[in-house]
Protein backbone atom coordinates (compact mmCIF):
# COMPACT_ATOMS: atom_id res chain seq x y z
CA UNK A 1 0.00 0.00 0.00
CA UNK A 2 1.33 3.44 -0.94
CA UNK A 3 1.33 6.12 1.74
CA UNK A 4 2.30 9.69 2.33
CA UNK A 5 5.11 10.29 4.80
CA UNK A 6 2.83 11.48 7.63
CA UNK A 7 0.55 8.47 7.17
CA UNK A 8 3.52 6.13 7.37
CA UNK A 9 4.92 7.79 10.51
CA UNK A 10 1.53 7.71 12.23
CA UNK A 11 0.98 4.04 11.33
CA UNK A 12 4.45 3.07 12.56
CA UNK A 13 4.19 5.21 15.71
CA UNK A 14 7.28 7.22 14.77
CA UNK A 15 7.87 10.90 15.37
CA UNK A 16 9.52 13.26 12.91
CA UNK A 17 12.56 13.07 15.21
CA UNK A 18 12.66 9.27 15.10
CA UNK A 19 12.51 9.26 11.33
CA UNK A 20 15.02 12.09 10.97
CA UNK A 21 17.53 10.11 13.04
CA UNK A 22 16.83 6.99 11.00
CA UNK A 23 17.59 8.65 7.66
CA UNK A 24 20.27 11.07 8.91
CA UNK A 25 18.60 14.45 8.40
CA UNK A 26 17.29 17.19 10.70
CA UNK A 27 13.89 17.07 12.35
CA UNK A 28 12.91 20.33 10.67
CA UNK A 29 13.76 18.87 7.26
CA UNK A 30 11.45 15.88 7.87
CA UNK A 31 8.75 18.26 9.06
CA UNK A 32 9.07 20.37 5.91
CA UNK A 33 9.00 17.23 3.75
CA UNK A 34 5.88 15.94 5.47
CA UNK A 35 4.14 19.29 5.01
CA UNK A 36 5.13 19.53 1.35
CA UNK A 37 7.21 22.65 1.93
CA UNK A 38 10.45 21.07 0.71
CA UNK A 39 11.34 18.56 -1.97
CA UNK A 40 13.92 15.96 -0.99
CA UNK A 41 17.22 15.52 -2.78
CA UNK A 42 17.78 12.29 -4.67
CA UNK A 43 19.93 10.95 -1.81
CA UNK A 44 17.17 11.62 0.73
CA UNK A 45 14.57 10.06 -1.58
CA UNK A 46 16.64 6.89 -1.63
CA UNK A 47 16.94 6.93 2.18
CA UNK A 48 13.17 7.43 2.59
CA UNK A 49 12.44 4.64 0.13
CA UNK A 50 14.82 2.31 1.95
CA UNK A 51 13.69 3.24 5.48
CA UNK A 52 10.02 2.72 4.60
CA UNK A 53 10.59 -0.39 2.47
CA UNK A 54 9.04 1.49 -0.44
CA UNK A 55 5.76 2.14 1.36
CA UNK A 56 6.12 5.92 1.07
CA UNK A 57 5.80 6.55 -2.64
CA UNK A 58 8.39 8.81 -4.17
CA UNK A 59 5.80 10.41 -6.44
CA UNK A 60 4.24 11.90 -3.29
CA UNK A 61 7.06 14.44 -3.18
CA UNK A 62 6.62 15.74 -6.76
Amino acid sequence: MDMKLNEYLRKEGKTHGDFANEIGVSVSYVTYLSLGRRKPSFDVLVKIHSATSGVVTLIYFF
